[in-house]
Order: structure tokens, then sequence, then C-alpha cells
């Protein structure tokens, strides 16, 4: 059973508007500007969009914030407005995580409305993805249950072990998978850069590729990133799992599973 987090669900239920009042009493006092070029990044959590922003403001007049929706709001389109307009870079960008504009946003009634009406207000749009829903859920969840998402190189890193059951593990797989099909029926005709996590992002020897691929999608120069983050999750269950042998006995007795472990099996085990 799930423990429930206070701090989380205040954060998400009530910060929001707290932080949509100050944007709307900064825009008041401060200059306005407009940016001439804008993107959004949309993905869910895990995939590598923490890198991405770091690549992209890797340039001096490119502002990428993080996730601007990430808790309830009354008005999420002038929230994204205001932040656009009180960006005083050349270009401005967000992240939006699909489970905020699914789930958290019910002010937000037609989500594919939204994205056309982005795409039309001049946002371009960037689709990341991670194809391995075991990897990310194990991911999330390890991350969620130690409230660490992020290590940087001159962090300390210490591993603890947590317990997983295995019916959590197989409800957040489901729940990605099911995020994939919605994304792809959200995005439909609209256009959109893609990028892989496990191709673009993950191997270090394909990240000049994908800085070229973000140039010429967004027409601007960008810096090679500095790899300043460490991966939270090890590879090895038995490294931060308790329950490791329950739950790898659990993967490899799911034939659906076949998909994400055949090419990492040597590495999870």
């Amino acid at each position: 059973m799930d423990v429930f987090d206070i701090k989380y669900f205040v954060k998400t239920e009530f910060f929001g508007y707290a932080r949509e009042l100050k944007l709307h009493v900064v825009s008041k006092l401060k200059p306005t500007n407009q940016p001439n070029n804008k993107f959004v990044i949309f993905s869910t959590g895990r995939s590598g969009s923490t890198l991405l922003v770091n690549m992209l403001n890797t340039n001096p007049q490119v502002h990428c914030t993080r996730e601007l929706l990430r808790s309830k709001n009354i008005d999420p389109h002038k929230v994204i407005k205001i932040s656009e307009q009180l960006c005083s870079k050349q270009v401005f960008g967000f992240k939006l995580l699909t489970y905020q504009l699914l789930n958290l946003q019910d002010t937000i009634t037609d989500k594919k409305k939204f994205l056309e009406e982005l795409s039309n207000n001049g946002y371009q749009i960037i689709y990341l993805e991670r194809k391995n829903s075991l990897l990310q859920a194990l991911s999330v969840l390890y991350a969620m249950q130690r409230n660490v998402w992020h290590y940087k190189n001159e962090t300390k890193m210490k591993h603890t072990k947590i317990t997983l059951p295995p019916e959590r593990l197989a409800n957040m797989i489901h729940e990605f998978e099911q995020f994939k099909i919605q994304e792809r029926a959200l995005l439909g005709d609209l256009p959109y850069l893609y990028l892989n996590y496990e191709k673009d992002l993950a191997k270090t020897a394909n990240l000049k590729a994908t800085v070229n691929k973000l140039e010429d999608h967004l027409n601007l120069s960008l810096q090679p990133p500095k790899l300043n983050l460490k991966k939270v999750t090890p590879k090895k269950l038995s490294s931060f799992l308790y329950n490791y042998q329950e739950i790898s006995k659990f993967i490899l007795s799911q034939k659906k599973y076949d998909q994400f472990t055949s090419p990492i099996i040597d590495t999870m085990f």
C-alpha cells in the first residue's frame, strides 16, 4: 500500500494557486517581453527531460524552465502566457509532463485542444519518449520512495534499499504504457520533434547528434551538454531492492515484460 505523501499533496493541490497569484502580481510590476522562439518538452517522468532542459539551456539566449504546471492552476493558459512574457531571453521553453496534462490540470477539459493551441501559438513541440517502461517504472518508484530525483557528479551518492511490492511495479508499468498510447493520440497530426531516451539521451556517444536535431528543429545553436547528472537508480536490482529476488521472479514470470528485459537482462539480475 502506498504511503500518503502530505507534502506532495499540498504542493500539487495548493501551491500552484499561490505561484499563479505571484505571477499575476509580478507581471504588473515588471516590463513584459515577447520571445521570438518558443518550445515545450512533452514527456513522462524519468525520461531524461532534465538532461534535455540542461542541453537547451547551454544557449545563453534560451530560458527553458522546468514544470510550469506541476501544481493545479485556475488558468494554466495564463500561467504559460505570463511566464513567457516575463522571460528576458529570446527563446522560452518549459517542460510538460503527461500526468500534469491528463490528471492534474482539471481546468484543461480538452487535452488535445490544449496542445493544438500551444502549437498554434508558436510553441514547437519536442516529444520525448522512453521505450522501456519497466526501467522507467523502477526509476520512478525508487525516486518516489526516497524523494531523491537527481544526483550531480559532485554530490556523494548514497544508494539505500527499498522494498517494492510486485503489484505496485506492475501498476506503474501499466500506467506508463497507457500514457504512451495517450501521448500519441494527443499529438495526432501536430508537428513535433521526436526524441527517444534510449537512443538520443542515454548514450553519451549519441548526444552530439541529439544536439544537432535540437538545433535544426528550434533554429538555434547549442553547446555540448555538461553531464553533471548521475543516475539515481542502480542497474542491478540487488543494489537497491531488499526483495530483489521476489521482483526478479515476478518480472521473469511475465511474458509481456520480455520486450523490456531482453536487451538488459544481464545487467538487471
